[in-house]
């Protein structure tokens, strides 16, 4: 029997002990947690088919017992159903004898963890592209941060803190893990299904019905309706897991991500009100989305935080201090959106050397909808922003174009909403992507014809 995960981060060795070990003391914190990230849905990467899932687990999984037992090790030296011959296997295949994609980026951003405590740069950023490999002042500032949320402390003092002297407040990172844990249980084949159950909904009649909704809004739903699916909640002190709740909350109604990239509205800071005077819960959730970006090829890289990059880091710094400044009442919601809209063009005049350009000014409604088809696309040099500026201008419609600009300059209201186009951005990224694979393909037609015609027809 493996030592109680609680024990274990009392004596402050979480961070020490070997990582099989410790896979197995997650293992049997969370039992039936992980067996509904066996079930999670995984979104594959282009040109990739999506791994079967599991089944959902039986009733006897939701209550908190797992058939999975420490004699899969034995199973796991032997069969390597997912891996790559010759590479270490995955946590997954540690635990359960075979890979589940939710499990490993699950289990990875708790490996992530630890290399941020333990100030392992080197291993962190090893497998990024050096031309966007995240350096070495955005690491410290992490770790910074990481400090003041695990030791509830956020007293002045540089990132260099030595990993075997500092000893987090255990309840606080015990939550932490937890958030961690749970994060992406919205994904789970059998949560919404479970969740019909406990309210009596799911026939369509009544005010109880549960409507089909996104992972992180269901997650919100069941932790407000039938929080006894989750059993691992009644682990953390009262304090600590209001404060997760409300972290989860948050996510419901506010992406980091998607402000990040300008995919959402203005109206949608609207969602950061919730957490008004619990700074605490607002910082323990971005640290929770850094540590879910810094695993999420975990289900393919095993080891290190490969998609936590410079660029991605760069705009959810900005996305934080903008969200801080909205919270504390600094900047309305209109102003701390275009606030990002302006920081990001100029990061690009200034490191992408889009030379030429930073006479964008946003107070003009279709200078301003290209600076937004810029973060969707994710332009980040002159070559990526000149595609979305010529496309923009030559290779749309004047009656497209016009819609759009209308369409990308509303901030959204009861009167006059706005549409987001969720994951707008993955289809202009696609879109461009296979252009450019196919001998005759033009990445602005491509882009003018599937992308932008989406945004302007919602």
């Amino acid at each position: 029997m493996a030592q109680p995960l609680r024990d274990l981060i009392a004596a402050n060795q979480f961070f020490t002990l070997e990582w099989e070990p410790l896979l197995r003391c997650i293992h049997d914190a969370f039992p039936s947690e992980l067996e509904r990230l066996k079930s999670a849905y995984s979104i594959p990467a282009p040109g990739k088919k999506p791994k079967p899932a599991a089944p959902p687990p039986h009733d006897h999984h939701r209550h908190g017992v797992s058939h999975v037992s420490h004699q899969n090790q034995s199973q796991n030296q032997s069969e390597n159903q997912n891996g790559n011959e010759g590479e270490n296997q995955s946590p997954s295949q540690i635990l359960f004898g075979r890979s589940y994609d939710e499990v490993d980026r699950t289990l990875v951003s708790i490996d992530a963890l630890r290399m941020i405590h333990n100030d392992e740069y080197a291993r962190f950023a090893a497998t990024q592209d050096g031309g966007v490999r995240m350096q070495r002042d955005s690491f410290d500032w992490i770790r910074k941060l990481y400090r003041e949320v695990i030791t509830g402390s956020n007293e002045e003092s540089d990132s260099g803190f030595d990993p075997l002297e500092l000893r987090p407040e255990p309840e606080m990172l015990y939550t932490l893990v937890t958030s961690v844990i749970i994060n992406d249980l919205g994904k789970s084949a059998g949560l919404e299904a479970d969740l019909k159950k406990e309210v009596g909904g799911g026939d369509g009649d009544g005010e109880d019905d549960v409507e089909h909704v996104n992972h992180d809004l269901l997650i919100h739903q069941v932790i407000q309706r039938a929080p006894q699916l989750i059993p691992c909640l009644d682990s953390l002190a009262p304090s600590h897991r209001a404060d997760l709740e409300l972290g989860i909350e948050l996510g419901a109604y506010f992406n980091f991500g998607q402000l990040a990239q300008a995919e959402n509205v203005p109206a949608s800071l609207v969602g950061l009100d919730c957490v008004r005077g619990k700074m605490a819960a607002f910082e323990l959730r971005f640290v929770e989305q850094i540590l879910d970006i810094a695993g999420s090829a975990g289900h393919e890289d095993h080891g290190h935080a490969k998609k936590l990059t410079e660029p991605i880091f760069r705009s959810y710094r900005l996305v934080y201090d903008l969200a801080r400044r909205y919270i504390n009442g600094e900047v309305d919601k209109r102003g701390a959106y275009d606030e990002n809209l302006r920081r990001r063009l100029n990061a690009l005049v200034q490191e992408g050397r889009w030379e030429g350009r930073e006479d964008l000014d946003i107070a003009i409604p279709e200078h301003r909808a290209l600076m937004r088809l810029l973060c969707i696309c994710n332009a980040n040099t002159a070559k990526s922003a000149e595609l979305v500026e010529e496309t923009f201008h030559h290779y749309i419609s004047s009656d497209t174009r016009r819609i759009l600009v209308r369409g990308l300059n509303l901030d959204g209201s009861v009167d006059n909403p706005a549409v987001q186009a969720t994951y707008i951005p993955a289809v202009c990224s696609t879109a461009i992507t296979a252009a450019k694979s196919h001998p005759q393909g033009d990445p602005r037609q491509a882009l003018g014809a599937q992308s932008l015609n989406v945004i302007s027809e919602n």
